[in-house]
């Protein structure tokens, strides 16, 4: 029963450091967005800015749903652990982290394009 108990534990703690990640990204895109907003402020005229902010907007909020739905895989995982359904298959579980560190790993790439854009037109 100890075993059980602590992969409960360990999977609860995971899917709490997963669901912390995607509250800081969803943090940062707002920065993002806030600083896209500055920099069209700024060059209102240029069409060239105008559409890249239009492009990094988009990007952005694809990855506001993308964030959702990752908090939605989450909650169902939560959901089967308080349950004591512990039958889903590792395999998702182990896809399921696959796919966010993929996700963490693009972001953080976006960061650094986003940020050269920004301060490029800042």
């Amino acid at each position: 029963m100890m075993d059980t108990d602590q992969g409960y534990d360990i999977a609860h703690r995971r899917h709490i450091n997963w669901l912390l990640q995607l509250d800081y990204m969803q943090d940062q895109v707002r920065i993002f967005q806030n600083e896209l907003s500055r920099v069209i402020h700024q060059h209102p005229d240029f069409m060239s800015v105008i559409e890249h902010v239009g492009e990094y907007r988009a990007i952005l909020l694809k990855k506001l749903h993308h964030i959702d739905e990752y908090r939605s895989k989450i909650a169902l995982l939560e959901r089967a652990l308080k349950n004591g359904v512990w039958d889903t298959p590792p395999i998702k579980e182990e896809l399921l982290e696959e796919s966010l560190s993929a996700f963490f790993t693009e972001f953080d790439t976006l960061k650094i394009t986003l940020r050269r854009f920004v301060s490029r037109n800042d």
